[in-house]
């Protein structure tokens, strides 16, 4: 049965043949377009992962304040100079090997690099706000001095990375590898972390950010969200009763 402007397909046939545009994938025929894209035809696309996001992002900005913000002009706390202009509107980079490359005072904004590898990777000094690095293997990243707010590093590998003087603010880092991070001044300011990562980076946390003034322990909460467990007695020590039963030494 042909879509009528009332069913879901129609509605949202146009908005896909546009986000399709915009992240830079093949245009569909309007037969495919109209039924939705067929199946077989979008299981056949390299960039299907890639259209997801990209579909998500342009879809939800206009809605959500923060990601839209990061989608514009507005000027980055940070206050770069002379950024490699960027080579196209739409950086869509997923499942590319990037490994060692040279990322770095370049206007990332936006820009795709999902299940990329970018280990050793230099993106020092980069404006990255509302990059997705989603998946991404990037042991060793040089992340010093760039702004990576509101950037999704969801279930990324970054163990070794160098953050220092970064700004993360409202970053998602659910599940990804954290270890052995530098963060000596990097501002982790309403970010998302798991707290079994946030404790590691803690041991380490120290200095203030230079661009936002923020402390880098204060940012994560080091002082009460993800303070340290001393034990249930006085100082820090356990002690077990004199007749606590078997566990506790009998008479």
């Amino acid at each position: 049965m042909r879509a009528t402007a009332s069913t879901p397909r129609a509605r949202f046939a146009p908005r896909v043949a546009r986000a399709r545009a915009r992240c830079g994938l093949p245009r569909l025929s309007s037969a495919s377009t109209r039924a939705w894209a067929s199946r077989e035809e979008e299981q056949s696309s390299p960039n299907v992962f890639a259209l997801s996001l990209c579909f998500t992002l342009w879809t939800t900005a206009p809605r959500v304040p923060a990601l839209a913000a990061t989608l514009t002009d507005a000027p980055s706390v940070i206050p770069f100079e002379n950024l490699k202009p960027r080579a196209s509107e739409v950086i869509l980079e997923s499942k590319s090997d990037a490994a060692r490359a040279d990322l770095s005072q370049s206007d990332l904004r936006g820009a795709i690099y999902a299940e990329s590898d970018l280990r050793e990777a230099s993106v020092k000094g980069s404006d990255a706000r509302g990059a997705i690095f989603s998946r991404a293997v990037m042991p060793g990243v040089d992340l010093r001095g760039a702004d990576a707010s509101n950037a999704m590093f969801d279930y990324a590998v970054l163990r070794g990375a160098d953050a220092r003087d970064a700004v993360f603010a409202n970053a998602n880092f659910v599940r990804a590898d954290m270890g052995e991070m530098l963060v000596e001044g990097a501002d982790f300011s309403e970010a998302v972390i798991d707290r079994y990562e946030a404790l590691r980076l803690c041991e380490r946390a120290s200095g203030t950010n230079p661009y936002t003034g923020v402390e880098t322990r204060a940012s994560l909460g080091c002082e009460d969200r993800v303070s340290r467990y001393e034990g249930s007695g006085r100082g820090g020590g356990v002690k077990a009763a004199t007749k606590s039963g078997t566990w506790g030494g009998g008479k």
